[in-house]
């Protein structure tokens, strides 16, 4: 209840943050509501559990980019709208307003009819395809063929060979080990959705067996730290435990790590921190009677492994070789966690490398479309003051056409004289 009010109050704010973002006549104003917008989206990624992508929301779009945005607009001077004045020409782009409102609208009819149309499934989470791997854990028994509901998919599957993970639907489904010789040993395996599993095939008193190991490839929470689970196929001893022996100049220093592992059975999950371990298998039956060191075992941070205790047959120059006790690994890489920089990474690059790559066209276009309305033509006003008006034709002649003569400039002229003339009949 608390994560679904934190998510209308934050939805809330980042819509009310983007109306006045449209509606403010100050450049630099919406810019900030802009930046009000990118932290509730940010925030809204913490809700979902993606912290990498909250602190990238805040980096990159509500710091550089609108750190650059706002430069632009401070550096052409457009922080605030200008009034439309005598001689200003006329504001452009009349139809950006009818197109945003249908574009609103569209949208807000796009999002009503997803929320109809999915009903119930919004509180469900749609999970993967079961995923299964094959693994030949029986060291005595040669090559075998591993048919899959019917259907033959390996041949020759030798012993140590192991199949990458592939998907399957979910449902029972049934794994045929055929040998050389002998009858074919069947199991059936239940899978459900989001389900990971080894299916081990291995040797006992009995002939050969199937056994599967439920694997949670998840990341792994503790930090620097790794996921390990134990798989006992080894049939000379009903039940083992794994040890650290220590060092070997102190007695007694052994630590139980695993204890009490039957035979076909898998173990709970050890978390354990990264790094090189030395640990030894040892008989829980024969008071700890050593069986197998698991030396140099590198321990990697974020893997879900898998170690099977198991025997082989050792050729030592005899004609049948001798039986000894082997253990293998399986290293298999977590899957990296929702919102983190590694799973980012691998979506970008790998589904949505094109999509990414046109993003960055669209902000690039982004920037220069917003220098384009930040742009204002202004028409110069003449200075009336101060300079001398330019005619076409100069005044003399304008006068000229009008008396009907030239019209002498004022150095021709004669002087006047000075004396009076005389007067008439004197």
């Amino acid at each position: 209840m608390t994560e679904f009010i934190l998510f209308v109050v934050t939805g809330a704010l980042a819509v009310v943050a983007a109306v006045l973002m449209l509606l403010s006549s100050n450049a630099v104003h919406s810019a900030l509501f802009l930046v009000v917008t990118m932290v509730c989206i940010a925030f809204l990624f913490l809700l979902l559990n993606a912290p990498f992508l909250a602190m990238i929301q805040i980096t990159v779009y509500a710091g550089a980019i609108m750190v650059l945005f706002i430069f632009v607009i401070m550096l052409l001077g457009s922080e605030r709208a200008e009034t439309k004045e005598l001689g200003t020409p006329e504001r452009r782009f009349r139809w950006f307003t009818p197109l945003a409102l249908t574009l609103a609208l569209s949208l807000l009819f796009a999002v009503g009819l997803s929320f109809v149309q999915s009903g119930d499934s919004l509180n469900s989470v749609q999970l993967p395809n079961p995923q299964v791997r094959l693994l030949n854990a029986a060291g005595d028994t040669g090559s075998v063929d591993i048919q899959f509901s019917g259907g033959t998919i390996l041949r020759g599957f030798s012993y140590r060979d192991q199949t990458e993970f592939f998907e399957i639907v979910p449902g029972v489904w049934e794994f045929i080990a055929v040998p050389a010789s002998g009858d074919p040993i069947r199991t059936e395996v239940t899978l459900t959705a989001g389900d990971y599993g080894t299916v081990i095939l291995y040797a006992n008193d009995a002939g050969l067996q199937f056994g599967f190991v439920a694997q949670d490839l998840d990341t792994v929470r503790e930090d620097r730290s790794a996921r390990v689970v134990v798989f006992n196929a080894y049939p000379s001893a009903t039940s083992v435990s794994l040890i650290d022996p220590g060092s070997t100049f102190v007695e007694d220093d052994n630590t139980l790590i695993l204890a009490d592992l039957a035979l076909g059975v898998a173990s709970e999950p050890l978390i354990v921190g990264e790094g090189t371990v030395n640990w030894e298998f040892v008989n829980a039956d024969a008071a700890a009677q050593a069986i197998v060191p698991l030396a140099d075992y590198e321990i990697e941070r974020n893997h879900s492994d898998l170690v099977v205790l198991t025997s082989e047959r050792y050729a030592d120059g005899s004609a049948t070789g001798i039986v000894r006790p082997a253990a293998i690994q399986l290293l298999t890489a977590a899957r990296p966690s929702f919102g983190g920089p590694q799973a980012i990474g691998y979506l970008l690059f790998t589904d949505y490398v094109l999509p990414f790559q046109l993003l960055a066209l669209l902000l690039l276009a982004a920037m220069v479309g917003a220098i384009v309305l930040t742009h204002r033509e202004v028409v110069p006003i003449p200075q009336r003051l101060g300079v001398r008006r330019r005619v076409s034709r100069p005044l003399v002649n304008v006068i000229a056409s009008q008396v009907g003569h030239d019209v002498t400039s004022s150095a021709e002229v004669q002087p006047v004289p000075t004396d009076k003339p005389e007067a008439v009949g004197s």
